[in-house]
């Protein structure tokens, strides 16, 4: 009798149940059954299911090698796909495959395609030995050679391809760009229109020669051609996304939304419903794009995508209730899901709820452990918790999983400064000399002069950046940090304007345009502008003290420590908001009441770092430092890593001419747990100066002085340290500044004294 044919789906769950069951089966005979699992499931698309037959392959033969080439063609299959994790399996695959043609080639294109050129010329060149005529391995060198911008290389592998494959369009359309790069519009042309006439239904073909009609501003040419590639495929989605943003870029939002909404309706799968959605986005239809998202939350396969971009909507209105619950409802249902554990930790860390955003991001990394993005998304909250050893190793595995993270190369450049590490402008000079045309290196660069004072290179920097790329916000705030630092405030009011015009939820623009109206006496200005972002963006500890700073410059003491109340209640580790209520009770005479008020909050809970470190706090602000030394070091015993109270036990000990090396092992303790602390950069400045490491104290008391550029304090130290390193002219400025800004500073004798000295 005939046998009734067995659907791929079943055939393989067969062959995993067959193999998970095979006690008696070999090894090589599992290893195959799961390869074959993963085979079948690929057959019938279910990529996902396939990963994992191959995965399981590979964990009882990691040196399958075919079972690592297919991983590799599942990864870069499924939704999203995860071009880190194939580029690993196809250079695995080629390790173990040495003899196979298409283990090499694979291998050579990803390489390219990951931007490791060098790589990619390696690979092709061992599928050469093995077909020195294999037109893809000459493809590949010859788009090498281009990166390295050997263009004479590049035409002679490309034109070793066309001799070898006259009737195939993708060497002419390699050739066409190779040309395009070497200026030569016209032989572009020529090899773009030849590998069309060679194969007009190509897509590669097509698509070059568009792109370069595109490109050279001939759109009604580009046009027919994006049009014959959709008709070419109908499903193919991406070609209509080519369309819809050819349309976009040519004025015609509608058409586009058109395009979109074809293979919506022809589809009807989720991907294409969320690319029209996206269109909405990316055009600021947020009805439309609300109203489909709506649809779609409640369809199968598309929920999790459109409850997530639904979230993302209600979040960037304050509607933060909302979009929490979104997110949660999609976590219910998918644990593991990574994109909606990396918006949970997102929106955590913009909330400043760091604690809270440490586990969804390590959900996370543990989900996804091989994707770059989540070891991202853990670093930039480590950072933000100043936990600065995690979040270099955290930065650190997303470079290993994608070297090309520029992101995170920036990161580790700005975690060595907060180190005080010299290696921070050689970092940052290394990321601009592999891409000179990287606007985050350079602004990174130029962030770093400034710390460390060289104003006049910075500026050069920024005002190339800018004459490029004048929509970015980041770098008219850092243009306006830098007008702070040359006293000029007029200009630092515009640029600072300039940036929160483009992104008007900017902390750091922000923050210097509250800075520019408190440097001219506008505190009522001031407070206006803290308050419309406290309305706009809800309580946040960074807008509450801003807010705070703003009440007590114009002497509205009931409203600073009502905000500094909140954000205790908001964030309990906060210093600034510690040592600014002390200072507000102090001048209030308040002080005895504060402190039995916090003393009574310590004996209700015993477990609390805040109230017997506000106690000691208050104790100093007393002149009784041998009592607050007692509370510091008791807090510091029972939590080590206690910032405030290490910070300010340091510079306890540093005062009374104690032990320097304890002191500095407390500051540093502060240093991790409070990386952007003026205070703490001043306390570890003022024990480098003590211990005359001078080199070390003056970028310390230099990022003191950029977050804190009115404190009279800071100014007198990083003049002191500049005087010791015979640098005359900084010193004066520097002493002199601590003058103006505070004329009754406490130590405004020593100050003269100072000056003196280096003027004489």
């Amino acid at each position: 009798m005939r046998s009734a044919r067995v659907p791929a789906r079943v055939f393989g769950l067969l062959l995993l149940a067959a193999a998970l069951a095979a006690c008696g089966a070999s090894p090589d005979e599992e290893k195959q059954a799961f390869l074959e699992s993963g085979n079948a499931y690929a057959a019938e698309g279910k990529w996902a299911e396939a990963v994992i037959a191959y995965r399981n392959a590979l964990r009882i033969d990691n040196t399958f090698g075919e079972a690592h080439a297919r991983l590799a063609a599942a990864y870069l299959e499924v939704d999203p796909p995860d071009l880190v994790a194939a580029a690993r399996e196809r250079l695995r695959a080629a390790e173990l495959l040495p003899d196979s043609l298409e283990a090499q080639v694979k291998a050579a294109e990803i390489m390219l395609l990951a931007g490791r050129f060098t790589d990619a010329f390696t690979y092709a060149n061992k599928a050469l030995q093995l077909d020195p005529k294999n037109v893809d391995a000459l493809l590949i060198k010859g788009g090498a050679a281009a990166q390295f911008k050997d263009l004479d290389g590049a035409v002679t592998y490309v034109q070793q391809a066309i001799r070898l494959a006259p009737d195939d369009a993708r060497p002419q359309a390699s050739l066409g760009a190779i040309q395009l790069g070497r200026e030569s519009g016209e032989e572009a042309e020529e090899a773009f229109k030849q590998a069309l006439a060679l194969d007009p239904n190509s897509r590669v073909a097509n698509m070059s020669l568009a792109g370069f009609y595109w490109l050279t501003g001939r759109m009604a040419e580009a046009e027919p051609l994006l049009e014959r590639l959709v008709e070419l495929d109908p499903d193919d989605l991406a070609a209509q996304e080519a369309l819809a943003t050819f349309y976009r870029a040519t004025g015609r939002p509608a058409q586009a939304a058109e395009a979109l909404r074809a293979i919506a309706a022809r589809r009807g799968d989720a991907a294409s419903g969320l690319a029209l959605a996206d269109h909405f986005l990316s055009e600021g239809l947020w009805d439309e794009a609300e109203a489909l998202l709506e649809e779609l939350a409640v369809k199968e396969g598309a929920a999790s995508g459109a409850n997530l971009r639904l979230a993302a909507l209600d979040f960037s209105r304050n509607e933060r209730e909302e979009a929490h619950r979104k997110v949660d409802g999609v976590l219910a249902a998918e644990p593991e899901h990574v994109d909606a554990l990396l918006m949970k930790a997102r929106f955590l860390l913009a909330e400043v709820k760091l604690d809270a955003a440490l586990e969804p991001a390590r959900a996370a990394v543990k989900a996804s452990p091989n994707s770059a993005e989540p070891h991202y998304v853990l670093g930039a909250v480590q950072a933000r918790r100043g936990d600065v050893g995690p979040a270099i190793a955290s930065f650190s595995t997303v470079l290993s999983l994608n070297p090309l993270a520029k992101g995170a190369e920036l990161q580790l450049v700005e975690l060595r400064l907060r180190e005080g590490s010299p290696d921070a402008v050689r970092m940052a000079r290394e990321g601009v000399q592999r891409d000179p045309d990287d606007p985050l290196a350079r602004t990174m660069l130029a962030r770093v002069l400034m710390l460390r004072g060289d104003l006049a290179e910075a500026e050069l920097l920024l005002r190339s950046l800018l004459a490029e790329h004048d929509g970015i916000s980041v770098l008219h705030t850092q243009l306006g940090v830098l007008r702070l630092l040359q006293k000029n405030t007029t200009a630092a009011r515009q640029a600072f304007d300039r940036a929160l015009a483009i992104e008007p939820g900017s902390f750091e623009a922000l923050r210097g345009r509250l800075e520019v109206e408190l440097a001219e006496g506008n505190a009522s200005a001031a407070q206006g502008l803290a308050e419309a972002h406290l309305r706009t963006f809800g309580d946040r500890p960074d807008l509450l003290l801003l807010a705070a700073r703003a009440y007590a410059a114009g002497g509205d003491v009931a409203q600073e420590e009502d905000a500094l109340r909140r954000v205790l209640d908001l964030d309990a580790s906060s210093e600034q908001a510690f040592l600014s209520l002390a200072r507000l009770y102090a001048g209030q005479r308040r002080l005895d009441h504060a402190r039995t008020e916090f003393e009574a909050l310590a004996r209700r809970d015993p477990s609390s770092v805040i109230a017997p470190t506000m106690v000691a706090v208050i104790l100093e602000a007393q002149r009784k430092p041998d009592e607050a030394r007692k509370i510091y070091e008791e807090v510091l015993a029972a939590t080590p890593t206690a910032g405030i109270a290490a910070n300010n036990l340091a510079m306890l000990y540093v005062n009374d001419d104690g032990n320097l090396d304890t002191a500095l092992q407390l500051a540093q303790t502060a240093k991790l747990q409070l990386p952007d602390s003026p205070y703490v950069n001043d306390t570890l400045g003022w024990i480098y100066y003590k211990k005359d490491l001078v080199p070390l104290a003056i970028p310390a008391f230099e990022a003191a002085v950029q977050a804190e550029p009115a404190n009279p304090e800071f100014l007198h130290h990083l003049g002191l340290a500049h005087a010791r390193a015979g640098n005359r002219e900084r010193a004066v400025s520097a002493l002199t500044e601590s003058l103006k800004v505070a004329p009754d500073y406490h130590q405004a004798a020593d100050v003269r004294r100072a000056l003196a000295d280096v003027m004489r």
